[in-house]
């Protein structure tokens, strides 16, 4: 009778084996996705902070170097980072990096947002190409207003050259493509005279010869001075900006905002940021000074 007991206990604990084995396996069914998910998020948002973290470290770079300096750091591994700072190039802004929202091969120039560039020593200014053009906002437009519309200036460490309100010498609406105009014509700018602080006249290339001998001391200014209204046949139409390109003949400049691009990976996961660093410029109320 205790042999027939005994061979009854082994098959009830084997059936309880059996069992539990089963439980076991259909719990790990659910247990080794979850947590293959959970490794998963694990490694998404490792990316994620890795990238931001090395766009910080970009920051810290170009403030101990200065906003033109360029610098490319990466790290291979399981856990792995690069980034990329441009902050020059020959053309502004560079191609399709501009702000405008139309065509982003250009950038914007409003009442309240200048175009100031840190010029580089060594420019040739006879090969300066400078394009501007009223943006397609739904129809073909052409700027209306018959006064001066775009100012120029450069800034040098002990003098200043500001444009001459004589004919020829600021952009106006023949300086300015329509919206439609794909072959935009460029405009020359070493031949324009402005005046110096001691009201004796000059030519920009021959102010920048004597003034600018050390790399990214002058600045060279681009400011809306009037409304920009727009035509379409006799009907008018203020508009909000205007957009911009400068080709500066494969000599490269300082882009007027610097751009970080960033990605940080674990694992088969990656996050990837662009940032955009503006310089620091002079507030266009300055602009007030110039006009008075």
């Amino acid at each position: 009778m205790e042999k027939n007991k005994k061979g009854f206990s082994i098959i009830i604990a084997f059936w309880i084996v059996l069992i539990v084995t089963l439980i076991a396996l259909y719990v790990l069914e659910y247990i080794i996705p979850f947590s293959k998910n959970v490794k998963g998020i694990e490694n998404a948002t490792k990316s994620y902070y890795l990238s931001l973290s090395w766009e910080e470290d970009a920051l810290f770079y170009i403030r101990k170097h200065g906003l033109w300096a360029e610098n490319i750091k990466s790290f291979s591994g399981p856990s792995s980072f690069a980034y990329t700072i441009f902050s020059s190039w020959s053309f502004l802004p560079a191609p399709w990096h501009g702000t405008s929202d139309f065509d982003k091969d250009w950038s914007k120039i409003s009442p309240s947002n200048s175009v100031q560039i840190f010029l580089p020593t060594g420019i040739n200014w006879t090969n300066i190409k400078i394009y501007f053009r009223v943006p397609y906002f739904s129809d073909n437009l052409e700027m209306s207003s018959v006064w001066a519309i775009i100012n120029w200036q450069i800034s040098a460490k002990t003098d200043i050259l500001n444009s001459s309100s004589e004919i020829g010498q600021r952009f106006t609406k023949t300086d300015i493509c329509d919206s439609s105009d794909t072959s935009c014509t460029w405009n020359s700018i070493s031949w324009k005279q402005g005046f110096k602080l001691d009201n004796t006249t000059s030519t920009i290339s021959s102010f920048y010869g004597s003034n600018c001998w050390v790399n990214y001391e002058c600045v060279l200014k681009f400011s809306i001075i009037n409304e920009l209204i727009a035509k379409k046949l006799t009907s008018t139409i203020k508009i909000p900006y205007l957009e911009y390109k400068i080709d500066f003949d494969w000599k490269n400049v300082p882009s007027n905002v610097v751009r970080i691009d960033a990605k940080g990976s674990s694992y088969w996961f990656r996050k990837d940021f662009t940032l955009y660093y503006p310089r620091d410029f002079l507030i266009n109320a300055y602009d007030f000074t110039v006009f008075q």
